[in-house]
């Protein structure tokens, strides 16, 4: 195995324009789907545990949009694309369960 068949990793790779559009197409994924869990009374089940539910949508739809491009001509499976995503759908969540924690107390 040569050294070039490692993928190669830099820390500025995590911060290219691409990386950013992700972020936030994942971070806007998750805020609605909480909120449209919340707002919707058609389906009860869904009022509950939404961020958990919200997170588990988001993550595996972006990871699974990016096993598919494996097999997609001219396209490439990214595993920082996989991080960008996660990162967009986890921080929109903790924003919201420490505002519902507030208007709680």
């Amino acid at each position: 195995m040569s050294g070039k068949a490692i993928p190669q990793f830099s820390f500025s790779s995590l911060f290219q324009i691409d990386k950013l559009v992700h972020f936030t197409l994942f971070f806007v994924l998750s805020w609605l789907l909480v909120k449209s869990f919340n707002v919707q009374n058609s389906y009860p089940a869904l009022k509950v545990n939404t961020i958990r539910k919200a997170f588990l949508i988001s993550f595996l739809y972006g990871f699974t949009l990016e096993c598919l491009q494996y097999f997609v001509p001219d396209r490439n499976f990214d595993l920082l694309d996989i991080i960008a995503n996660t990162a967009g759908t986890f921080f929109p969540l903790i924003f919201i369960k420490k505002k519902s924690s507030a208007e709680k107390v």
